[in-house]
């Protein structure tokens, strides 16, 4: 894996550098293309680096509401006054860098980037917990993935692919409930009800899956499993059957 280091990077914040953007010309988006996809642009030709280290692709056409990596642009700071920002690897605006209150510039903490081959994955919002997903690579070296040292037996090698369908709310599909862990039911285009963590847990971004893939993913003896144990609760994950349901 490697670290991107850039002298002004930050969380993507883009909204808070939005009306000084437009002014000056500049286009940006609170959602690239790049980041819907979890394959943001990157570049991958050694002779393109800069010194921000890391290499800047050659100028290519962009979707609408995308920025070109390693580029810079105007910003208006949160307390007023002008700043600057650039544009991070994934297509996406840095948050704006201003003056404190000192008067001296300070830009704003660099995010850390993991890669999956030659892709760099979009940071986690939310720092590592017991149960918030960590960065992993799927089967595919390409693939931005999700796991957990807790959640998964670690022999299983399990590595979840971020940003699959998110499927939809039914009140088809039930939410379900293990040891430390609460799953929201979703509905997958299918027609067959799934789980998701994503908004019960921190990270996890992997979308809709199927309830009766849940299961052997999660039986063994995992550090949930004799934490469980431990505090008096039931380890056991159930064997949760299909279910239909009708996507909207």
């Amino acid at each position: 894996m490697r670290t991107v280091t850039m002298t002004l990077v930050a969380a993507l914040l883009p909204s808070a550098c939005q009306d000084s953007a437009e002014a000056g010309g500049v286009s940006s988006s609170s959602s690239s293309s790049a980041g819907e996809s979890g394959e943001p642009t990157t570049g991958t030709d050694p002779s393109s680096g800069s010194d921000d280290g890391y290499d800047i692709p050659a100028p290519e056409p962009l979707p609408p509401g995308t920025c070109q990596p390693g580029a810079a642009g105007p910003c208006t700071c949160d307390g007023g006054g002008s700043g600057e920002r650039l544009c991070l690897p994934d297509g996406e605006w840095s948050a704006c860098g201003c003056a404190g209150g000192d008067g001296v510039y300070e830009p704003p903490p660099a995010p850390v980037y993991e890669y999956c081959g030659d892709v760099a994955c979009k940071p986690y919002p939310f720092p590592h917990s017991d149960y918030a997903a960590q960065h992993c690579c799927g089967k595919d070296t390409n693939a931005c993935g999700s796991t957990n040292e807790n959640l998964f037996e670690g022999g299983k090698m399990i590595c979840l692919e971020r940003f699959h369908e998110p499927g939809v709310r039914s009140p088809d599909c039930p939410d379900e409930s293990i040891a430390f862990i609460d799953f929201l039911g979703c509905c997958l285009p299918s027609g067959t009800c799934g789980m998701s963590l994503d908004e019960t847990m921190p990270n996890w971004d992997v979308g809709c899956i199927e309830r009766v893939e849940w299961k052997p993913m999660l039986d063994g003896l995992s550090t949930r499993f004799f934490a469980a144990i431990a505090f008096g609760f039931d380890p056991a994950v159930p064997d949760w059957q299909p279910i239909a349901c009708a996507p909207e």
